[in-house]
């Protein structure tokens, strides 16, 4: 960090280092109109990428586009992102990035976000940092005892007296005895600027002149820096100080921008000039073509103009500006500069034009600093503005400072738009608007009802014009119909902001239309459906093939759950790698929330018990657990469904919390079964009472259940999947493998898997009864799939009945599957082999066939799977099905048992 009073020479260190070519660097120069957090990480990202153009090309893409909700997205979420690409580049690969006059920026969000950038800063990024001041909102003193922090001040930086010497010595025509160059350093006391400003003072001087110059020279003048600059100001021609005095209001230019300004057709020529003395201009692209002042001769040519022009003077310049920005295509300086020259009738006609654009694109902080920059009388009377307004807060949380607004457009809506060609068009879009906006103010405030009622008057004010406010309102009522549990109702509408959203081109809500449809056409288990629906919507969010958009990250994780659910966990795992690399971007917590935790559900699957239990921990430690209610809850329920998936020690206090939470749970207010996590979690209630022996409490429950799900056969699967061991638990084979029979005729033609495999060794053992003896009608070839698709870590988990209160309790074996953590072992296997949901031919009255003895002789002698199929010249599936069926004849879950067990049997 380099910190010094102005015109010290930071910014020229830096480049002079960066000139011996000793590192890369990324340059981003500040000002104060970079206090906008998204402006700021847009220029950051781009800055990085001038280096390293591979690096945060996602981030940049989110941070210039969005959609019509949403908002610029967590800064933490942006400088994780980025923090893990940059780890990624190899160790030498180190790069530095500039951030010069950090000093103009003031906004608390931006220090928070670098603050979190140094805590995490990689190891390849040297940051460096030039400001007049400290930034105290920074952890200076924390990285100054870690030894992080190299700081460069003015005092390290002040002009000795030989560094003096030899600066004007290398001026051409500037003749200086050594006295004077004495008297300089110390009345400037290095300071660099004072000595360049005096020596561009000096040019042309006789050395009486330079002498008589310097004598009167006081370095400890408060107003030294003002006199050395009007010494500069003032020696240029006429023509010259006008066209910087006048274009002093603009803080970037070319030539066209600066004659449109001044009237001064040599403009350009002009700007050659200065550039040519090195006049405090600095050119801001490589064709030579836009420029911008230094900030510290800026300030000094602002200063003068407003001692040397009046106000109306100075206002024309802005309304000059702003017209030709308008007619360039820049308009948020046209916008800028018509506030500037309070001209607020000119400012509200162009952000009239530009607001809706802005909404789209999410660029809703500007936009809002504009509205409120307006007179509220001007602002109020044109309903345009004021819903552009009202957007702006509904869509930055501000919700509750919504209704004054509305109200204020309700009752002027009537009244013609001064200007407007077509009032009649603007009353309708305002009207439209306005209730759509009530819509939304009803359902953020949870008042169903109320978005219904409003909703229906909405969608009658809809028309081509307002399609995109129309795809907006229909999301909002099919989630209403959603929360009612009404999933027929939802779809529809769905339906409908798809339609408007693709009649409107607008991106966001199409994708979220089309993601929405899938999700209903999983909970009706249209597997095969919602992946296409999934897929389309991740098509929908490429911008180039294999170039998604943060909006697509919605799609991939929940194409990853329908990969999961076929048992494609490699392809699982890589669609929800995406989907959590673009979320991030999005900012929306509920995608995220889902995104974790189907990782937790698949890394259980994958056996990665102990990786499961560390995500679960880090959900809870996130943000994500203090900004939605429902994550408390959830946490509890996939804890306690990794202890029952494990199969925890049962001991005395695993039981107890088991037993707590079903208890807890019991006693919970009724939740919408249709919203899938609610569903998740009322399943798991499902399963402990199964482990607790409450038998019938279960099927209780698995019959309301099913009641409240008509029409849902993805939910209607598990719930009779359910229904069928606990009947077998109970003793009554028949009906449980009635249910099973009708529940694989269910699930067969969309090819579910995971939800059969997660049972483990419980529903093999039903499965493979149903294979022997039963005569109902099932779709065979699919048993058989499912039957061989089962592995030995799927074997080592499910749901296994606690004990019963009088038997005893014994220490734990060390019965665990390779990748279970390895402080947790499976509970005896005198506890499972004795309890009814065994299957009746427990005590070996089925006997291994010769091939299943030759594979158990193999598996004695040590070989893995793969060996005993090379050995037997079979497939590796078919080696895991003979291995099933002798877990299931044995009664044991362990390669270790199965051993054990064959030779007490003399089968060995």
């Amino acid at each position: 960090m380099i910190t010094a009073p102005p015109g010290f020479g930071k910014t020229s260190l830096l480049v002079d280092w960066h000139a011996t070519g000793a590192l890369s660097f990324g340059w981003y120069s500040l000002d104060s109109s970079d206090n906008d957090p998204t402006q700021f990480w847009r220029y950051f990202v781009a800055a990085v990428r001038k280096v390293k153009p591979a690096l945060g090309e996602v981030i940049q893409l989110s941070l210039e586009s969005g959609g019509s909700t949403q908002v610029a997205p967590p800064v933490e979420a942006i400088l994780t992102g980025l923090i893990n690409e940059i780890n990624s580049l190899p160790a030498g690969d180190v790069f530095g990035l500039v951030l010069d006059d950090y000093h103009a920026i003031q906004d608390q969000a931006i220090h928070q976000g670098l603050t979190f950038l140094l805590e995490h800063l990689p190891p390849q990024l040297r940051l460096f940092i030039t400001t007049r001041a400290d930034p105290l909102a920074l952890p200076l003193s924390r990285m100054r005892v870690r030894g992080e922090l190299a700081e460069i001040r003015s005092a390290q930086l002040r002009f000795s007296l030989e560094e003096v010497a030899a600066f004007f010595k290398s001026k051409p025509n500037l003749a200086l005895a050594s006295e004077d160059v004495e008297r300089l350093a110390t009345r400037t006391e290095g300071w660099v600027a004072g000595l360049q400003l005096a020596a561009l003072s000096l040019q042309d001087y006789s050395p009486e002149e330079a002498h008589r110059f310097v004598e009167n020279f006081a370095g400890n003048d408060r107003f030294v820096v003002d006199y050395l600059l009007e010494e500069v100001l003032n020696r240029q021609p006429a023509e010259v100080q006008t066209f910087l005095l006048e274009t002093s209001i603009l803080d970037r230019f070319n030539g066209a921008l600066a004659r449109a300004i001044t009237g001064l057709e040599n403009a350009t020529a002009i700007l050659g000039k200065l550039e040519q003395s090195n006049l405090f201009l600095i050119p801001l692209d490589s064709r030579r073509e836009w420029y911008r002042y230094h900030h510290l001769f800026a300030g000094l040519l602002r200063h003068h103009l407003q001692h040397n022009y009046t106000p109306p003077q100075i206002d024309e310049l802005n309304r000059r500006a702003s017209r030709w920005c308008q007619q360039n295509g820049q308009e948020s300086a046209a916008v800028n500069h018509a506030l500037n020259a309070h001209d607020y009738g000119l400012a509200g006609e162009l952000i009239e034009q530009v607001a809706e654009g802005m909404i789209v694109r999410a660029e809703l902080l500007p936009l809002r600093n504009w509205l409120a920059a307006l007179p509220e009388e001007l602002f109020l009377s044109r309903p345009l503005l004021t819903i552009s307004y009202c957007w702006t807060l509904l869509l930055t949380g501000q919700g509750n400072r919504v209704a004054k607004y509305a109200d204020a457009v309700e009752s002027r809506s009537s009244v013609a738009v001064p200007g407007e060609p077509q009032p009649a068009k603007v009353h309708s879009f305002v009207e439209s608007n306005l209730a759509v906006i009530q819509a939304h103010l009803a359902y953020q405030q949870g008042n169903f009802e109320r978005t219904i009622e409003l909703s229906a008057k909405a969608f009658e004010l809809i028309s081509a014009d307002t399609y995109s406010a129309g795809s907006s309102l229909a999301l909002i009522v099919a989630r209403t119909y959603f929360q009612r549990n009404n999933p027929t109702a939802a779809e529809k509408y769905f339906q409908k902001a798809l339609e408007f959203g693709r009649l409107a081109k607008n991106l966001y809500t199409t994708i979220s239309a089309v993601v929405a449809l899938g999700e209903i056409q999983m909970a009706k288990g249209h597997l095969l459906e919602a992946a296409s629906l999934y897929q389309e919507a991740v098509k929908l969010g490429q911008i180039a093939p294999n170039k998604p958009l943060p909006l697509a990250s919605e799609a991939y994780s929940h194409l990853a759950e329908i990969q999961f659910e076929w048992d494609r966990l490699d392809e699982a795992a890589e669609s929800l790698k995406i989907a959590s690399e673009l979320s991030p971007y999005v900012g929306n917590l509920r995608i995220t929330l889902f995104e974790k935790f189907l990782n937790v559900r698949l890394l259980a699957a994958q056996g990665k018990m102990s990786e499961a239990f560390e995500r679960l921990a880090e959900i809870e430690k996130s943000d994500l657990a203090s900004k939605l209610n429902e994550v408390k809850s959830l946490l509890e329920s996939y804890r306690v469904w990794l202890y029952l998936k494990e199969s925890l020690p049962q001991d005395e206090k695993s039981v107890k919390l088991v037993r707590d939470w079903t208890y807890r749970q019991t006693n919970e207010k009724p939740r919408n079964l249709a919203v899938r996590f609610f569903w998740q979690e009322a399943m798991v209630l499902v399963r402990a009472r199964l482990f607790l022996q409450e038998y019938e409490s279960a099927l209780e429950l698995l019959e309301q259940l099913q009641s409240q799900v008509q029409g849902l056969t993805g939910y209607l699967i598990e719930d009779q999947l359910l229904q069928a061991l606990a009947w077998s638990a109970l003793g009554n084979r028949t009906r449980a493998l009635n249910i099973l029979a009708a529940t694989l005729t269910l699930a067969e033609p969309e090819g579910y898997r995971q939800l059969f495999l997660a049972e483990g060794l419980p529903l093999l053992r039903l499965l493979h009864q149903l294979e022997a003896g039963s005569h109902l009608t099932y779709p065979k070839a699919y048993l058989q799939n499912l039957l061989s698709a089962f592995t030995e870590s799927q074997l080592l988990v499910g749901p296994k009945p606690a004990p019963s209160p009088e038997s005893a309790i014994s220490p734990a074996v060390g019965v665990t599957a390779k990748t279970a953590r390895s402080d947790i072992s499976k509970p005896p296997l005198s506890t499972i082999s004795s309890h009814p949901i065994q299957p009746a031919y427990n005590q070996f009255t089925e006997k291994p066939s010769e091939r299943e003895l030759e594979v158990l002789a193999l598996i004695a002698t040590g070989l893995s799977n793969q060996e005993i199929a090379e050995k037997l010249v079979i497939s590796l599936n078919t080696v895991k099905a003979h291995i099933n069926r002798i877990y299931n004849k044995l009664d044991v879950s362990s390669r270790t048992q199965a051993i054990a067990r064959a030779r007490e049997l003399k089968l060995l």
